[in-house]
């Protein structure tokens, strides 16, 4: 006789939390650029980021700020 136990599954919420920041591999996927181009868009200023450690992190809302700020450079 086999015993099986019973896993209890927590639901998964329909929105997960959106993140603070994203490292800079998530966020060049996000901008649909290579993770060089990222850093290069980090280091010249144009996108701000945290290092923690090893890591550049850059805030989604930043991403954003930056999508908007080029999209109305391109429009003028």
């Amino acid at each position: 006789m086999s015993a099986t136990k019973e896993v209890q599954s927590q639901p998964v919420s329909p929105t997960a939390p959106t993140p603070l920041l994203v490292d800079l591999r998530t966020a060049a996927q996000m901008l649909s650029v290579s993770v060089c181009e990222m850093r290069k868009l980090t280091r010249s200023k144009k996108i701000r980021h945290v290092k923690h450690g090893k890591k550049w992190l850059v805030s989604p809302d930043d991403l954003r700020q930056f999508v908007s700020r080029e999209l109305s450079r391109s429009a003028a």
